[in-house]
């Protein structure tokens, strides 16, 4: 059932409601809005705070708020070094000394994160339908639920940090030496302490060629990030993709005499070239962003649909004042939800082959089209 469908049940049901309102009231003498309900709920929705209110003799209408408190739940992903998994270990360890060399951190293997729901509170106006004449306990519910789009989120833990950072930096030098490859590197580039760099260790700090075999070393051994899955079908890129090369200009000299260095745009990629990395099949690697954290949000639609039906009845025996009600039904939040990363990489639908307990966790969400809402509500007569 999509969204208009549904807003048109929605509101077909609040002009009956209306228009049997005015009826009833100008025949029996029904007077809507007579009395006032406070209510209290528990449930999938989260606690929830209600006002209700007759609106017809059949109809009753409730708003009010439900959140959802925090829930943390723990999630472990691998580092993974370059595009084939089976060399991923043995670069990594080649790569780990080298990092804590640099940072002077330990750099652990794997990543461990938490997931937990966040701004998960949702506004609803419901509308509960009593269908038997004679019959005040069972009722069908139309309505919705409005709240926050990202529900909930997921982020690296302190203690993995360091590693994130030293593999952040280790994708800068990458980008240094690879993808900004030039001969004519500034002189800070050759005051590298990357001499104990595999058997790179018998290279001086003078050495011409310390640069190219660096660069090369690199490029074999591929960046640095955290396996998550393979992506499920070809990227592409949106437009041309340049990127920033420093050379020397011979014929144009500075007041030192020396070429004037200049720097220039050199096209790398052509708008509908598909994604180095992102073709079907090829591992989707998460690269730390620029504060050396990885997360991923869940988001479904802000406003949510509901369709339901419930049983109400007295919760002390000859007290109308006290009642108690289960509800059950569903909340449309828009078909499957998304579970982006900070790169913009929707796991939900762009990655498949994610591993452990992430892999069933997006499993699952990806199978919910809607949301179950059970529920347990408590209310007392206000007047």
């Amino acid at each position: 059932m999509n969204r208009k469908a549904i807003l048109l049940i929605v509101a077909s049901c609040m002009a009956s409601v209306s228009a049997g309102s005015q009826t009833v009231t100008e025949s029996n003498g029904w007077n809507p809005f007579r009395q006032l309900d406070l209510g209290v709920s528990l449930g999938t929705t989260g606690y929830g705070v209600e006002l209700s209110a007759p609106l017809a003799s059949f109809a009753n209408v409730r708003t009010g708020l439900h959140y959802v408190p925090a829930i943390e739940v723990p999630m472990h992903f691998g580092i993974q070094v370059g595009n084939d998994p089976a060399k991923s270990q043995s670069k990594f360890e080649k790569m780990k000394g080298l990092l804590e060399g640099l940072t002077g951190k330990e750099v652990d293997s794997q990543i461990d994160m938490i997931g937990k729901p966040v701004n998960f509170w949702n506004w609803n106006v419901l509308v509960d339908f009593y269908p038997l004449r004679n019959n005040k306990h069972w009722h069908v519910t139309a309505g919705f639920y409005w709240g926050h789009s990202r529900i909930a989120k997921a982020f690296n833990t302190t203690e993995d940090m360091p590693s994130l950072l030293a593999v952040g930096m280790y994708n800068m030098m990458y980008d240094k030496l690879v993808n900004d490859y030039t001969e004519n590197y500034p002189q800070w580039m050759y005051e590298t302490s990357l001499l104990e760099f595999g058997d790179l260790t018998e290279l001086t700090i003078n050495d011409p060629d310390l640069l190219v075999k660096l660069h090369d070393k690199f490029k074999n051994t591929g960046r640095m990030g955290v396996h998550v899955g393979d992506y499920v079908k070809d990227e592409y890129y949106p437009e041309d993709v340049y990127i920033q090369v420093t050379d020397y200009d011979d014929d144009v000299l500075d007041e030192d005499g020396n070429p004037m260095e200049i720097t220039k745009n050199v096209l790398v990629h052509h708008k509908g070239d598909v994604m180095e990395g992102h073709a079907k099949g090829d591992p989707y690697i998460m690269e730390p962003d620029k504060n050396g954290m990885v997360k991923a949000d869940l988001r479904v639609n802000s406003f949510k649909p509901y369709l339901g039906f419930g049983y109400e009845g007295r919760l002390l025996k000859k007290d109308d004042r006290y009642k108690i009600a289960v509800d059950c039904g569903v909340m449309f939040w828009g078909g499957s939800p998304s579970v982006k990363t900070h790169e913009g990489v929707d796991l939900a639908h762009d990655v498949e082959n994610i591993g452990g307990k992430v892999g069933r966790y997006v499993d699952t969400i990806d199978k919910f089209k809607v949301y179950p809402v059970v529920s347990v509500r408590l209310t007392r007569r206000l007047f």
